[in-house]
């Protein structure tokens, strides 16, 4: 909150809300300031990917294997 002086209550982080085979979702909550929800969104993401990579914690994608098959012809 001392970062972001748009956030009037919060942020309160409930835990993680949801897991499925490629993502984890973290539920945090923050009132903000009138239109200034989508900014304190963005500055919060950047700032969790940040200390995710700071503590090597990876974030899950999926991922696409193509395998060409060649012929001997």
């Amino acid at each position: 909150k001392e970062n972001y002086p748009q956030i009037i209550e919060g942020p309160i982080v409930t835990g993680v809300d949801n897991l499925t085979d490629n993502s984890v979702t973290l539920k945090i909550t923050a009132k903000t300031e009138c239109e200034e929800h989508y900014k304190v969104q963005r500055a919060l993401l950047k700032r969790i990917k940040e200390l995710f990579e700071a503590k090597n914690i990876k974030i899950p994608y999926n991922k696409i294997v193509v395998c060409e098959e060649k012929n001997n012809e």
